[in-house]
């Protein structure tokens, strides 16, 4: 990318007849009620299932159509009401399973999700005390159970279980639980930092508490020694067998900016060396799913692909968090020039799951009603400085929680 392209797009705003527009798709085809529990749950999918992290994506762009929280804490209580003894969730609650997944987790995103609904709605009341223990237990399986190389770095069951489908070149086949991702590790930290936070606003017990911090230091330590290639100015996944870095170069290698990993020498590189790169991720329609320079950066489908294809394709998702990864470094212009981009995708092709990094044309579910939403909003958020993912907590709400545990204070004791 050039200097000159720095500089700011103009702005589109997002009508309300657009979000009139989008809401009443989504009404239309995106509710569905799950059977155990009777609860209603929204999803962008034509097959009625409830997927992990696509829950915390979908919901944001479902708030800013003015919806309330409920169909997102009824996505959470129908996680954890699938949750077996040990803390495992699956993946992906559906009408017919596959075999195959049957072992894969659910993505790490539960706890900041309760973040967005206690942002969203000022109450921890949308779950009850079991549930919050079953939160806990959830987490201490992702840190624990699923640490396969014993180094205190979870790892992905396959190219399927991250989300980004057809990476199998980084991430392995079904159940090959290879991956020791940079991207589960730094949605790891997150869910760490907002279990404490929350837990903190709970009055939990600091030994609890202490528990999971720990967990999320080391989880930044591990990422930034063992992770960390110098030569090449980039994170990477690790190999779970062999512990050596596995250099594929993904969208998901920026994840530690929105995580707030690097320090700033370090996420200078990513960005420049990397993230602006014309001939890595700053494609005509950035940010593809793999860099430009890797063997499969394609836009048609490779041998052992499955899923939808996260090759030589955007997604919305991750440019929308890579975007708040940019702002958090000082990036604003270009994190601008990101949202732009992505909007011009829906203005060019449409509501649609995806779209080629080269030509923009749109890919997958037609017309789309999920995550994808979010580029009405990017640059409206890149404008005001908003950022609904931040993790952060204010003075008000540490008073606020406080209040509702400990009941108003006695007037007689206060001093003038």
């Amino acid at each position: 990318m050039t200097n000159r392209e720095t500089s700011r797009e103009t702005s589109r705003e997002t009508s309300r007849e657009t979000i009139r527009r989008i809401s009443a798709r989504m009404a239309e085809r995106g509710l569905h009620t799950e059977p155990d529990t009777g609860l209603t749950f929204f999803s962008g999918y034509t097959d009625h299932t409830l997927f992990d992290w696509d829950q915390y994506f979908e919901n944001l762009a479902a708030f800013y159509c003015g919806w309330d929280s409920r169909y997102l804490a009824a996505g959470m209580r129908i996680y954890l009401h699938h949750q077996r003894e040990d803390g495992f969730i699956p993946r992906a609650i559906r009408v017919v399973r596959f075999p195959e997944e049957e072992d894969e987790m659910v993505k790490p995103f539960l706890w900041q999700e309760a973040f967005l609904l206690y942002r969203r709605d000022r109450t921890l009341a949308f779950l009850d005390g079991e549930e919050w223990a079953r939160m806990h237990r959830y987490l201490r399986f992702w840190l624990t159970g699923r640490d396969k190389g014993g180094r205190g770095l979870p790892c992905w069951n396959s190219g399927p279980h991250t989300g980004m489908d057809t990476q199998h070149e980084r991430a392995g086949h079904w159940n090959d639980f290879r991956s020791e991702g940079v991207d589960l590790a730094c949605y790891l930290v997150r869910e760490c930092d907002a279990c404490v936070a929350l837990g903190r606003l709970r009055g939990e017990d600091p030994a609890l508490l202490g528990e999971f911090a720990a967990h999320g230091a080391r989880l930044r330590g591990l990422i930034e020694t063992l992770m960390w290639d110098e030569d090449r100015g980039q994170y990477f996944d690790l190999d779970r067998a062999t512990g050596e870095r596995n250099p594929v170069s993904y969208v998901g290698t920026f994840a530690p900016l929105w995580a707030g990993i690097p320090d700033a020498q370090r996420a200078r590189r990513l960005v420049e060396e990397h993230l602006a790169n014309p001939d890595e991720f700053w494609r005509p329609f950035p940010l593809p799913a793999l860099s430009a320079r890797e063997p499969g950066y394609t836009g048609g489908a490779l041998p052992g692909d499955i899923g939808c294809s996260w090759r030589a394709h955007t997604w919305m998702p991750t440019n929308y968090y890579i975007m708040h990864g940019l702002l958090r470094y000082g990036y604003r212009d270009l994190a601008h020039l990101l949202a732009a981009r992505s909007r011009a995708l829906l203005d060019r092709s449409g509501d649609r799951e995806y779209y080629r990094s080269e030509t923009g044309e749109g890919c997958g579910q037609d017309p789309f009603w999920g995550w994808s939403l979010l580029g009405y909003f990017m640059e409206m958020e890149v404008e005001t400085g908003y950022d609904p993912t931040a993790l952060a907590l204010s003075p008000a709400d540490v008073l606020l929680l406080r209040a509702d545990r400990e009941g108003p204070a006695d007037p007689a004791s206060r001093t003038s």
